[in-house]
């Protein structure tokens, strides 16, 4: 497998139990099917998007730790999980993922939408995170079936 179809690994996993709360690094999460990470805003139904149906591509965010490391290079801080994605990855191109299954540790979940940021991502850190994460803000995705992810876990398409 190539950087680009697979051989990526989980970097870090970060949860935040509450919108707007600050994000906790995790060694590992539980992705439950349908739903989120256990314990996370989103599958608590308490994030900031939650006031709508819960679009299944909303049930766990993704974001390349490559991109993360640039912007932080760049001067933005948007380290230990101010980005407000679930999962850092590394050695995968996530924008690929779009309409593909492919597992991450024991969950398999599908790829369904570029993760652009928003206004609100640019309230929390203060900076044009529009135009600084353009094409590199992440994936949404849906859990197809559920498991632990862990830190250093593999990520196969």
């Amino acid at each position: 497998m190539n950087e680009r179809t697979g051989g990526g690994r989980v970097a870090a996993i970060y949860l935040t139990d509450a919108e707007g709360g600050a994000p906790r690094s995790r060694e590992s999460a539980r992705a439950l099917q349908g739903a989120g990470l256990e314990g996370d805003r989103y599958e608590k139904r308490r994030g900031t998007f939650s006031k709508k149906k819960l679009d299944p591509g909303q049930q766990i965010t993704l974001i390349e730790s490559e991109a993360v490391e640039k912007v932080i290079a760049d001067g933005v801080d948007i380290g230990q999980g101010r980005h407000r994605r679930n999962v850092e990855t590394s050695g995968l191109r996530l924008n690929d993922l779009v309409g593909k299954t492919f597992q991450v540790g024991e969950a398999t979940l599908l790829g369904h939408r570029l993760c652009h940021p928003c206004g609100y991502l640019a309230k929390k850190i203060g900076a044009d995170m529009v135009s600084i994460l353009e094409n590199a803000g992440g994936l949404r995705a849906e859990i197809v079936s559920g498991g632990e992810i862990r830190v250093g876990d593999s990520i196969v398409i």
